[in-house]
């Protein structure tokens, strides 16, 4: 099998989803620095809203839009289901640091948002998917896996 994003034929703007990655990674930044558990509630009903409902209601997206209006960048448009599966693996990650700050397990919260940022910055600086890599490697064990 050779290494790929999954596909689902629907495209989308990589440059407002590198822009959502960047505000997404200050939010959790914020969140470390203030322990305010409010910012990490808003990134996980963002991502909900985005995942389940329509990207149209996320204010991450429409601050996203603006950013790239603003500063006139060009639209790149790539396949969605990269995007898609990113997006869940960010609802894990929030959920999971939401559920460490309840249980004040400090540490858990830490590293979780610590490898979060990371996969957040290499989407917006470098455009690369950490996402389109653990895919691959679940699809070597669960073949069916997002069909």
């Amino acid at each position: 099998m050779s290494q790929s994003c999954p596909i689902n034929f629907q495209t989308y703007d990589n440059t407002v989803s590198r822009i959502s990655s960047f505000y997404v990674a200050l939010l959790v930044a914020f969140y470390l620095q203030s322990g305010y558990v409010a910012i990490l509630l808003f990134i996980f009903f963002d991502l909900v809203i985005r995942v389940f409902v329509d990207k149209r209601y996320s204010l991450v997206y429409h601050m996203s839009l603006l950013t790239k209006k603003a500063f006139s960048m060009q639209t790149v448009k790539k396949d969605g289901a990269s995007k898609k599966l990113a997006a869940y693996f960010g609802l894990l990650f929030t959920a999971g640091m939401i559920m460490f700050d309840f249980l004040q397990i400090q540490l858990g919260v830490l590293i979780l948002a610590t490898v979060y940022v990371a996969c957040l910055l290499l989407d917006t600086y470098f455009d690369f998917c950490l996402g389109c890599k653990i895919y691959y490697i679940i699809k070597k064990f669960y073949p069916n896996f997002m069909e």
